[in-house]
């Protein structure tokens, strides 16, 4: 079972999800990685499907897919 710091900042990043989501912007929780991988933690996958914006596995070529989109998202909406 995760720490109780770890399950606030899950509840904080899926409550920032919600709020891009509703906003229509990328999530912004993309940026943060999983210690062991280079995709976020299944959570953001679970989260991103929860609100309707991904309906894809947690792991694999179309997560990664998926994440860099989120990724390149963001990137447009800070440059412009």
């Amino acid at each position: 079972m995760p720490s109780p710091r770890v399950q606030a900042l899950a509840a904080l990043l899926e409550a920032g999800m919600a709020a891009d989501a509703a906003a229509g912007q990328p999530f912004l929780a993309a940026v943060m990685k999983a210690r062991l991988s280079a995709l976020p933690a299944r959570g953001f996958f679970e989260a991103a499907r929860a609100l309707g914006r991904y309906d894809g596995p947690d792991e694999g070529p179309e997560a990664e897919a998926f994440h860099a989109a989120e990724l390149a998202r963001l990137r447009a909406a800070t440059t412009s």
